[in-house]
């Protein structure tokens, strides 16, 4: 009795530390450039990508997609509000917007469990 206790108890941390810790890379970031999808990524927790995109205007974005999340390092914007965002890595999260170079950085959970399923 006191090793299925055990067992089971072990089973739940480990389930809700699994669906509800750390930062997950069951996601996707889906970039979007002037409304059109330019790329998308699933990072990789173990190597970062940084790389520009040239937006509206010609104003670039510096993205960078690392264990921590995606973010926007640098910016040719005026206001720079998509650098003050930080990282984000959660679909609960607000995206990433670049008003003046039409830049959005949204993230979608790769899963297949909705709010219907679940």
């Amino acid at each position: 009795m006191f090793i299925l206790l055990c067992v089971s108890i072990i089973s739940i941390a480990w389930i809700g530390y699994s669906r509800f810790g750390g930062h997950s890379t069951g996601y996707t970031a889906y970039i979007y450039s002037q409304g059109e999808l330019v790329r998308t990524i699933s990072p990789d927790p173990t190597e970062n990508l940084t790389f520009t995109i040239t937006g509206a205007n010609g104003l670039t974005n510096t993205i960078n997609a690392s264990s921590k999340g995606i973010c926007v390092t640098e910016a040719d914007c005026p206001d720079k509000l998509c650098i003050k965002i930080g990282h984000i890595h959660s679909s609960s999260q607000i995206p990433i917007v670049c008003l003046p170079s039409e830049l959005v950085i949204e993230i979608k959970h790769n899963s297949s469990v909705d709010a219907v399923t679940y």
